[in-house]
């Protein structure tokens, strides 16, 4: 395994998990990471990896015979300005807040780090719009950090549009790719669920 001369990088986000833990897929170096719903494309040498940084792959790699690190990477020559809409931004932040609000009300499970990050990235996808790694990693960062408001204010909100909060939830869930027959066995209240 090679030795990397990789500099001023840095981790968007530094994973946790083990190399040889994640599920092997049909190639040898692409594995699937179930935390956070990914391959994760193992690297080796600095081409692949420079590579894989422009596309924004999870990547694994080796800077020892035994030690692997995982993770997103940022090197500084990819990381355009922001250019996604304050607007659309906006929009993102207001479905997470919404959801938070629903999972706070009624589920007795929190979603983790890694599925608010594939939530920014999907609803970020679903614009259509273009946009750079630092627009996704700061969705990803506020998506974390948004408040919780009381689901009641969403609640008042779709009455006054004609529509079910708990339903609009449930079809914001399933567009982004949360399974609702797993998150539903989490209700705190089982009447909402489908």
């Amino acid at each position: 395994m090679s030795n990397f001369t990789l500099r001023n990088c840095t981790f968007a986000y530094k994973c946790t998990q083990q190399w040889e833990n994640l599920e092997e897929t049909h190639e040898e170096s692409i594995r699937f990471c179930h935390d956070c719903q990914k391959e994760v494309h193992y690297c080796e040498d600095d081409q692949e990896l420079l590579e894989s940084i422009k596309l924004n792959r999870c990547v694994a790699f080796s800077r020892h015979e035994t030690i692997h690190e995982m993770g997103l990477i940022v090197a500084p020559e990819y990381q355009k300005q922001e250019i996604l809409p304050d607007e659309t931004r906006s929009d993102i932040l207001k479905k997470i807040m919404m959801l938070k609000s629903w999972f706070e009300e009624n589920m007795d499970k929190e979603l983790t780090r890694n599925e608010y990050n594939y939530i920014a990235e999907r609803l970020l996808k679903q614009t259509g719009l273009e946009y750079s790694n630092r627009d996704l990693f700061g969705l990803q960062v506020w998506a974390l950090k948004v408040p919780v408001l009381p689901g009641k204010w969403y609640r008042e909100d779709s009455i006054k549009e004609g529509t079910h909060f708990d339903e609009n939830i449930i079809e914001f869930m399933e567009s982004v790719g949360l399974n609702w027959n797993y998150w539903g066995t989490y209700a705190v209240n089982k009447g909402k669920k489908k």
